[in-house]
Formats: C-alpha cells, structure tokens, sequence
C-alpha cells in the first residue's frame, strides 16, 4: 500500500480519536462544572441561612437590652399626660399634640386609646405618624392585592370583618390599631422594639425593612419625648 495513503488514513483515524476523546473531556468537563454549580449554590444558601440566624440573634439581643433605655421617660410621660386629664387640663395636652397631628379628634383619640390600653402615649402617636403621617384616610394597595387603610394602615386581609367605610372611621381605626399594638407588646412580653417588628413584618424572623422601621419610631418618639417634657417643664 502507498504510505501515502497509509499515513492519511492514519491521520484521518487519529483525528476522529482526538475528537471523540475531545468530546468526552467537554461532556466531564459540563458535567464537573454543573456540579460545582449545585455544590456553589447549596455553599452560598448555608452561608445565608447561618448569616441570617446570627443577625437575628444579633438583632434581638440589641433590641432586648435597648429595649428598656427610655422606660423611665416613657413612664414619666405618661404619668403627666394622667395628671393632666385628672386635673382637667386637656386642652393643654390638646395644644401640644395637634401641633403634630393637625385634628384635635385625632389627638383626642389617640391620647384616650393609649391610655386605655396601657400603650406609652407618645410611642403610640410615633407609630400613627409612621404608618400614615396622621392622615385619616390614607388608603395603600399592597402586591397581594389587600389594601391597607386609616391612620393605622389596618389591612383588608386581617380586618375581613370590617369594609373600608368602617376601617377609615377614626374611632374604630384607633381603637383597632391599639388593640392590635397591644397585643404585639404582650406577645413580645413588654419589649416595645420587638412589639413594633411585629406589628410591621408580623411575628417571627426579623426583617431588614422593619428594623428601619422600627428606628424611624423610636426616633420620632424620642423627639416627641424631647419636646414634651420641655413644653410641660416650662
């Protein structure tokens, strides 16, 4: 035979060996490359979940020994704003909020509910300016297609019992609001940070956004507190 030919033929069967092997490398090499994919993803998910727990505990360990930092103003507030409806003298109360609130009802209201249900009144006032900027009819139509209404921002979903007439009524749009801030404050066993969480995000895992809301009430609150106690210290 011509070696001619014999070393094309040769070449010829050397080429499809080199392919063939080429293509099995590719297919291990797809194959290694999907399952350091799975094993990167499953990582980057434990890494997560262990970030997540220990900003949890994290967060919750901050809250609960914060939690109690301004009881003793709080606590003091709240007995001056007592002494005061004792003493006859709402209209002064009256003079201070609706400088915020712009509705002497609201104001009304707000101080009556906090009272009753043993809320710390200018927290109380701090979370209705959060959720609605003490507007009455604010109404927000939520992703899941609830809507959320009042000074209170009830939502449909939970208050199914209620229509929208009845959710935007003052009265009954505080009343809910503070029955509802009540019960998140005994849930959390007093912690008001906790309780405010709760309120926003529900109960369980704490979410960045209602860390930030949370914040922007404790601070609001603690401008209420300023400004209180320099009005009826005066």
């Amino acid at each position: 035979m011509d070696n001619t030919l014999l070393n094309k033929k040769n070449e010829l069967k050397l080429e499809k060996i080199t392919k063939t092997v080429k293509k099995r490398i590719k297919k291990i090499e797809i194959k290694h490359l999907f399952y350091i994919q799975i094993i990167s993803i499953f990582l980057l998910i434990v890494f997560l979940s262990i970030f997540f727990i220990i900003n949890n505990s994290k967060y919750k360990s901050f809250i609960i020994e914060n939690s109690n930092l301004i009881y003793l103003e709080r606590n003091e507030i709240n007995n001056i704003v007592n002494n005061l409806i004792e003493n006859n003298q709402m209209k002064k109360l009256e003079e201070f909020y609706n400088s915020f609130t712009k509705n002497s009802l609201i104001t009304n209201l707000l101080i009556n509910y906090a009272l009753e249900y043993n809320i710390p009144a200018n927290l109380f006032f701090a979370l209705c300016w959060k959720e609605s900027n003490f507007y009455p009819y604010a109404k927000n139509r939520n992703s899941n297609g609830s809507y959320d209404y009042g000074l209170f921002q009830l939502n449909s979903n939970t208050y199914k019992d209620y229509n929208e007439k009845e959710l935007l009524d003052l009265r009954k749009n505080i009343k809910l609001g503070a029955i509802h801030f009540a019960e998140e404050i005994k849930y959390n066993n007093d912690n008001y940070y906790l309780a405010l969480i709760s309120y926003n995000g529900g109960r369980g895992a704490i979410k960045k956004m209602s860390i930030i809301y949370m914040t922007d009430i404790i601070k609001y609150e603690e401008m209420l507190n300023i400004k209180f106690l320099n009005f009826f210290k005066k």
